[in-house]
């Protein structure tokens, strides 16, 4: 008995990584601008090979990686926001 998630997928395509060239056109592209029109981004793919649901993944996990970079730095929270102690451990 095959277990379901056994089951190969015939259909979908192995990923492929982005060779170095691409990303640094695609790291110079996102420095430029974080958004892609539509043209933009049919060029860039185009341009470097890819489909262009490739490059519009690849700049949505982008600007997610700078997200997180931004809250790594910032900490829990956010600057200039007040910190207020919790009343019940001021009280206890």
């Amino acid at each position: 008995m095959a277990l379901p998630w056994a089951i190969s997928h015939e259909g979908k395509k192995k990923r492929q990584p982005y060779k170095k060239d691409q990303i640094s056109r695609l790291e110079y592209e996102y420095t430029v601008n974080q958004y892609l029109t539509n043209k933009r981004r049919a060029d860039l793919s185009a341009q470097l090979s890819l489909d262009e649901k490739q490059v519009k993944v690849w700049f949505q996990n982008r600007r997610m990686k700078d997200k997180k970079l931004k809250q790594r730095i910032s900490g829990p929270f956010p600057l200039g926001a007040p910190v207020t102690p919790c009343i019940e451990r001021l009280i206890n």
